[in-house]
This record gives structure tokens, sequence and C-alpha cells, in this order.
């Protein structure tokens, strides 16, 4: 009797394990199949400018690149966030309909008006169903530079000869910026010299990169916001292996993530 009650008891137990077993079975098939029907997506983006800097009312310009895994409605929320502090100053809401497996680039042009002069974060959130990916890029507003009236009595032949010797008058009779870029054609490494000794050394060596698609030129600027954003700019004309050289992470991600989304 006493082996008999023993042997109903282990009977219990490996029933009762068996029935816990079987839902938990059941549990995770239903979990990854309500999973695989969930519809994804990846995203990309793609802004001309690592760290674009506006006037005040000027269009802010930027792709977006969705690819769904299946047909479904995907909601975008564009938020601008203020820096320091993350304050909300700008959002807008849309939805649109994904074709299954087509990649679809959102070509965006938003008007940035009112906006203080300093630093922003364009925040962009993407959801379809209760799949959610987000994506972000810095941008800077600078003030709108006030129109100066010219005398009355000055022709407009004379104000545009003015203004074209302003533009090309340089600092210690030193060539400008696209002077040096013409130099750097017959010789760079006079090109550098001069670049160096510009007031826009940063600038001077950015443009020089660019022109001939030299990522070891950005290493001679000194803020490290303008050579990640000279970094970015020659991995979009050359390869993705230049975003691993962006010391920003959050900028790298978004350099790399651009290219696996092609």
């Amino acid at each position: 009797m006493a082996f008999e009650t023993k042997f109903l008891k282990r009977g219990s137990i490996g029933i009762i394990i068996g029935a816990v077993s079987f839902i938990i079975i059941i549990t995770l098939v239903i979990f990854f199949s309500l999973s695989k029907n969930e519809p994804s997506f990846s995203l990309g983006l793609q802004v001309d400018d690592a760290y674009p800097v506006i006037s005040q009312n000027q269009t802010l310009l930027f792709d977006l690149i969705v690819q769904p895994e299946k047909s479904s409605d995907v909601e975008i929320n564009y938020e601008i966030l203020k820096n320091p502090g993350n304050d909300r100053v700008w959002n807008r809401e849309s939805i649109i309909e994904m074709s299954n497996k087509e990649a679809t680039i959102i070509e965006e042009s938003i008007a940035v008006q009112n906006l203080d002069s300093g630093e922003y974060r364009f925040k962009i959130n993407v959801a379809a169903g209760e799949i959610k990916r987000t994506t972000s890029f810095l941008f800077s507003v600078r003030e709108q530079p006030e129109v100066q009236e010219k005398p009355g009595n000055e022709s407009e032949e004379q104000i545009k000869q003015q203004d074209n010797f302003t533009q090309n008058i340089s600092v210690g009779s030193l060539p400008t910026i696209t002077e040096i870029v013409e130099i750097s054609y017959e010789d760079l490494e006079k090109a550098q010299e001069l670049c160096r000794k510009n007031n826009n050394q940063d600038d001077c060596f950015h443009t020089l990169a660019q022109e001939i698609n030299d990522s070891d030129l950005c290493l001679n600027i000194n803020l490290t916001e303008k050579k990640d954003s000279c970094f970015t700019d020659i991995a979009f004309k050359t390869n993705s292996n230049i975003c691993d050289k962006i010391s920003d992470q959050y900028r790298k991600n978004t350099c790399k993530a651009i290219f696996q989304s092609q």
C-alpha cells in the first residue's frame, strides 16, 4: 500500500511537470507566431551634411529610407528637440503605406520656422505595428543676418563692384579657399600649407578633402564635430570604411546604417 501511494505521488508530480511543460511550449509557439507575423522593417537616414547649419526659417533637407519585410502602414513622427534639455519645440505626424520588401525613400523638406539660434536634434520615430525604430541627426540654427540698405545715391553697378571686392579680398594677401583648391591640383603640399595659414583652417581642409576625396586631410581639422562631418562627407562619396574614423559613436552608427540600408 505504501508502495502504491508513493508511486501515485510520483505519477502526479510527473503529470504536473508534463502539463507545465506543455503550457510553456504552447506559449512559446504562440509568441513566436505572433512575432513572426508582426511587420518588421529597416530604417536609414541620409543628410547632405552630417551636421547641418542653417539660418532661421531655412529649409532642412534629408532622405528617410524605410524597407519593410511585408506590406504595412507605417506611422512616422518627426520631432525637433532643443539641446541641451531635449525639450520638444516642434513635431509632425504622418502615415504612409509600404509595399512588400520595397525600399521607400522619403524625401523630406522641412521648413524650420521660428526657432531660436542654437543646437537642436531632429528625431524621427517610425512604427509598424508593435515594431518601432528611431533615428536622428543634430543641426544648428544661426540668426538670420540683417540686410543692410545700400545708399540710394549709388548705382547698382557700383554696389555690385563693392560686393565682389569684399568677397574676393583675403586677409594678409593670402589666397582664398577656392584659390587654394585650384592650387591643390598642381601642388597638394603647398595647398595644405596655405590651409594651415588660413583663418578658417578647418573649413579649408574640409573643402580640400571633399574636392579630392581624401579622408586623410580631415585629420588636419581641429574641431571634432567638423572633423566627423568631413569623414562623413567623404564616406558617402567613396566607401563605408571611412565611417570607422568618426569619433562620435552616434554619427558613426548613422553613417554605417545608411550604407546598410542601400
